[in-house]
């Protein structure tokens, strides 16, 4: 279950101890972790990354690339397309116009 992962996340686990806990891929962890931050955008992400790998992914994606494909061709081989995913929805899910748009649902 998605609370499971969650709890991992809480407790500051990273994506791989996540994904191996769980015996779940880290595709699927991430797809998890990125429907967590939608319900919960302010989640810690910083440690399911290691070293300056969330901060070299938020350099590109600020920079304007949002395609997973072309952030892939951009970034080191250790960053692989869970990491990505979850970058882009904590960009999305915390960015002010998307906070914006939910204020004009109401």
């Amino acid at each position: 279950s998605i609370i499971e992962t969650y709890n991992l996340l809480i407790k500051g686990y990273t994506l791989t101890a996540i994904a191996s806990l769980r015996k779940m891929s880290e595709a699927v962890i991430s797809m998890q972790i990125a429907t967590i931050i939608e319900y919960e955008p302010s989640v810690d992400i910083t440690k399911l990354y290691e070293g300056k790998m969330l901060d070299t992914i938020m350099t590109e994606i600020k920079k304007g690339y949002s395609d997973m494909k072309e952030l892939r061709a951009r970034l080191p081989i250790m960053a692989g397309y869970p990491y990505i995913r979850i970058a882009i929805a904590k960009t999305i899910f915390t960015s002010p116009s998307y906070s914006l748009s939910l204020q004009d649902e109401k």
